[in-house]
């Protein structure tokens, strides 16, 4: 994908060093002082590029609370990653995503905008979803537990209609995988099929449209696929931190 939104390339190494250090290193401390200082070096503009590109900091760095919340079995760090993700994140590319704000923006552009948005409302998903495995909120055979959980996955489906319009093809991906996901737990399986159909369009529309993540795409199939031939399996995903 050629980006069509400035972007600081010297923060965006910062960002990945922070994302190496949660991800390979499971370092979660060292990994928040890293995103501080990636916003830091970023510093703040009315440009739509520093605005993404800030909420992406802030989208990861919120995460790596779901992360810990999963480590530590913390409810109280899945209430902290998911104030973080809205109040930081979404806030910045929330009103630019509104109906009642336009900007003229180029089309490209836009979508860019409006597949970090996506991004975020998935992960928000997903972080919903590694506090019901992890704490087990979900009880099978109890139709009240389970349509309440159902409800509470929302996001899922908000983030599919954003990313339906952005740029993202791994990101559209990885969400509706995530669907699926949540469907399995959910003991709901035959409901996971359309989430898989999504996925299947969204990776045919990443193979046209956006061929620089189509390996990343093909690899969040596989990742999310191999736990979903029954629920112990996709719960076990949901309670890794380095897997949610």
């Amino acid at each position: 994908m050629i980006r069509a939104l400035e972007r600081n390339q010297e923060v965006a190494d910062l960002h990945k060093q922070a994302l190496d250090t949660v991800l390979m290193n499971a370092d979660y401390e060292a990994g928040h002082y890293k995103f501080a200082e990636a916003a830091e070096k970023l510093g703040v503009s009315i440009s739509l590029g520093n605005i993404v590109q800030r909420a992406q900091i802030y989208r990861d760095d919120s995460f790596t609370y779901a992360r810990e919340g999963v480590a530590e079995k913390d409810p109280v760090l899945f209430e902290i990653a998911e104030t973080a993700m809205r109040e930081r994140s979404l806030a910045l590319t929330g009103p630019f995503v509104s109906a009642e704000r336009k900007f003229g923006k180029a089309k490209r552009e836009r979508s860019e905008l409006w597949g970090e948005h996506g991004a975020t409302l998935g992960l928000l998903g997903r972080i919903t979803l590694a506090k019901q495995a992890v704490l087990e909120l979900i009880e099978p055979g109890n139709k009240e537990s389970i349509e309440k959980g159902r409800d509470e996955q929302s996001d899922f489906g908000d983030a599919h209609k954003v990313l339906s319009r952005g740029a993202n093809g791994y990101d559209r991906v990885r969400n509706a995988m995530g669907g699926a996901l949540a469907e399995v737990i959910n003991t709901r399986p035959a409901h996971a099929l359309p989430w898989l159909g999504r996925a299947a369009y969204g990776l045919a529309w990443t193979a046209v449209r956006d061929h620089h993540n189509f390996v990343p795409a093909v690899k969040a199939i596989g990742n999310t696929g191999r736990h979903l031939y029954s629920r112990k399996a996709a719960l076990k995903m949901m309670q890794n931190p380095q897997t949610i």
